[in-house]
């Protein structure tokens, strides 16, 4: 059986099968990295869509835990926007769905509860800016 096998056919079938395991590990290792590309409603590429919005919720969370302190003692609209400004800095590169509304619905009920100022769309897209 093996004296029908080439040696050409031997090292194409180790080339490919080497390019298709490589293929393989890079896309399990860098999923998170591809887009998505959705085809009538299905997601090929994102194995794991269910979990997204956990992990996105408990960041959230996270960035609303750590702006809470942010909201006592402004009193200057323009002091609340740049306090929020720093403290937001480092999530600008995020842009998950989702997450960006969920902190900008908390920005504005709080700076409206509690500091009594009114953030419109345009503020808090300032926000994000910083």
């Amino acid at each position: 059986m093996l004296s029908s096998i080439s040696w050409q056919q031997y090292f194409l079938f180790l080339g490919v099968a080497t390019i298709l395991y490589y293929l393989f590990v890079w896309v399990v290792y860098f999923k998170s990295k591809l887009p998505s590309f959705s085809i009538g409603g299905y997601n090929g590429l994102s194995m794991y869509e269910e979990d997204q919005p956990n992990e996105v919720l408990s960041t959230s969370q996270h960035v609303i835990d750590e702006i809470k302190p942010v909201f006592t003692g402004k009193q200057n609209k323009h002091e609340l926007v740049f306090a929020l400004q720093e403290q937001l800095r480092k999530y600008n590169q995020w842009d998950e769905p989702d997450f960006r509304e969920t902190i900008n619905a908390f920005i504005a009920a709080e700076s409206k509860t509690i500091c009594s100022i009114r953030l419109g769309e345009d503020d808090l897209r300032a926000v994000w800016k910083g």
